[in-house]
C-alpha cells in the first residue's frame, strides 16, 4: 500500500512540475511562460511530426532509387512474366561441384603422321591470327555467372519499375476516364435541371396569364350584371314603385348587401326629388317608392280606418295600411 501511495505521489510531484499553476510558490510570470511554452509545444508538434515522417518517406524512396546494382532485388510479383535466376549460393555450389574426368586419349605415336604443308615465308607476316572472328561486343562478350546474375536482377528491377510505371498510367487513364464521366453526368444533370426551370417558369407565367384573363372576364361580367341590376331596379322602380330585392339576389346568385351597395352606388335610394318622392329599403328586402298619391292612398285608408277603431291609428296598423297600397300599385 506504501508502495502505491508512493508511485501515485511520484506522479503527482511529475504532473505539478509539467503543468502550469499548480503550486502556490511559483511566481505567476514563470506560470505564464510555462504556459505559453507548453500551448506553443502542443501546437507545433503535429507539424514537426509531419515533417519528420515525410523525411524519413523521402530518404525511404531516395535509397530505393540509388541501390547499388549487386544488391538483393525487390519482392516482384509472380505475373510480370520474369524468370527467376538462380541465386549465387547454388552458382558457388554448381562451381565447386568436380567436373567429369575426361576419357584417356589413345596413343598416337605409333600411327603414321600426315604430311605436313610446306613452309611459305610470304604467312610469315605478323598479323591478326582470324580476321573472320568476331569483334567482341558488349552483347557477345562472356561474362560470369556473377555478372549475369547481377545483370539478371537489373533487368528484374527495371520490369519491376516499368510494371508500377504500367500500372499508375493505368490508374490515370481510368481516373480521367471517370472524370469524363463525370463531368458529363454533371453537364447533363445541368441541362435536365435548367429545362426543369425553364418549364416551371414558363407554367408559372401561363398561369399568371390565365389568372389575370379569368380576373378580366370576371370583371367584365361583374360589370355587365351590375348594370344589368341597376337597370332592372331602376325600371321596375318606374313603372311599379316597389322592387323585390330578394328575388334579384336569388337570380344574379348574390347576397343582399351585394344589392343594397349596388342600389346605393346607382343613387337609387334616398332620392328625393321637390320633396314629394322618396325611396328606401324595407326590413324583408323590398326596394319601395314613395310619392303623393301613395302617402295620400295611405292616410286616407288610415283615416278610414280610425273612424272605424274609435279615431285611433297605431303605427304598424298604419304600416300595414301603406304596404297594402304599394302592392296595390305595384300589381295594378
Amino acid at each position: 500500500m506504501d508502495a502505491i501511495l508512493s508511485i501515485i505521489r511520484s506522479a503527482t510531484r511529475l504532473l505539478n512540475l509539467l503543468l502550469p499553476f499548480t503550486n502556490r510558490s511559483t511566481p505567476l510570470l514563470q506560470d505564464i511562460i510555462h504556459t505559453i511554452a507548453l500551448c506553443g509545444a502542443l501546437y507545433f508538434a503535429p507539424g514537426i511530426t509531419d515533417r519528420y515522417h515525410s523525411r524519413q518517406h523521402q530518404t525511404g524512396d531516395r535509397e530505393l532509387h540509388n541501390i547499388d546494382v549487386d544488391g538483393d532485388p525487390p519482392d516482384i510479383p509472380h505475373d510480370v512474366g520474369i524468370v527467376e535466376e538462380p541465386s549465387d549460393t547454388e552458382e558457388a555450389f554448381e562451381e565447386e561441384e568436380a567436373p567429369p574426368q575426361a576419357p584417356t586419349p589413345p596413343n598416337l605415336q605409333d600411327q603414321p603422321q600426315p604430311p605436313q604443308p610446306a613452309q611459305n615465308d610470304e604467312f610469315d607476316v605478323p598479323g591478326p591470327a582470324n580476321l573472320n572472328a568476331p569483334r567482341a561486343t558488349p552483347q557477345n562478350r562472356q561474362i560470369g555467372k556473377k555478372k549475369a546474375a547481377s545483370l539478371a536482377r537489373r533487368d528484374q528491377r527495371r520490369a519491376y519499375h516499368e510494371f508500377l510505371q504500367n500500372q499508375r498510367e493505368q490508374r490515370r487513364l481510368e481516373e480521367e476516364a471517370v472524370a469524363a464521366e463525370r463531368e458529363a453526368a454533371l453537364s447533363s444533370e445541368k441541362a435536365r435541371r435548367k429545362a426543369i426551370e425553364q418549364d416551371i417558369v414558363e407554367r408559372a407565367r401561363e398561369e399568371r396569364e390565365r389568372k389575370k384573363e379569368a380576373e378580366r372576364k370576371e370583371a367584365e361580367e361583374e360589370g355587365r350584371r351590375r348594370d344589368r341590376v341597376v337597370d332592372t331596379v331602376r325600371k321596375e322602380l318606374k313603372v311599379k314603385g316597389v322592387v323585390d330585392l330578394g328575388d334579384l339576389t336569388w337570380k344574379e346568385l348574390k347576397d343582399m348587401a351585394w344589392i343594397e351597395s349596388l342600389v346605393r352606388a346607382a343613387g337609387l335610394l334616398n332620392k328625393k326629388e321637390g320633396g314629394d318622392r322618396y325611396t328606401m329599403i324595407t326590413g324583408e328586402g323590398w326596394l319601395v317608392k314613395l310619392d303623393k298619391e301613395v302617402t295620400q292612398e295611405a292616410y286616407a285608408q288610415a283615416v278610414a280606418f280610425g273612424e272605424r277603431n274609435n279615431g285611433e291609428v297605431a303605427l304598424n296598423q298604419f304600416a300595414e295600411i301603406l304596404q297594402k297600397v304599394v302592392l296595390q300599385r305595384a300589381k295594378g
